[in-house]
């Protein structure tokens, strides 16, 4: 390149310096573009990351909270099985002792 240089006149070599110049400035602008660009989606990545990290752990207690009402609603269920069969066994003694009334009578 710089050998071609010396072999063109002063207008030429001038000319070309300048257009060098000119690339080297886009070049500049371009990598600091660049540059402005990384450092936005290395911030846009962290915000991501902290987002994900809150998600999983709100994630994490919905999951130990829907555990707890599994266990709870288990157990409820279990009461109510309990309880029906004691009210099937007092409504069975309440029969047993209607028909000894009537047969009392």
């Amino acid at each position: 390149m710089w050998p071609d240089l010396c072999s063109k006149s002063d207008g030429q070599a001038k000319e070309e310096l300048r257009a060098m110049k000119q690339m080297f400035e886009q070049s500049e602008d371009s990598r600091a573009a660049m540059s402005n660009e990384l450092y936005r989606l290395n911030s846009d990545n962290e915000k991501l990351n902290k987002e994900k990290q809150d998600l999983k752990a709100s994630s994490d207690r919905v999951a130990q909270k829907a555990a707890t009402l599994s266990m709870t609603t288990a157990s409820l269920q279990s009461r109510l099985d309990e309880s029906q069969a004691k009210v099937e066994s007092l409504h069975n003694q309440i029969i047993g002792l209607q028909n000894q009334l009537k047969d009392q009578e």
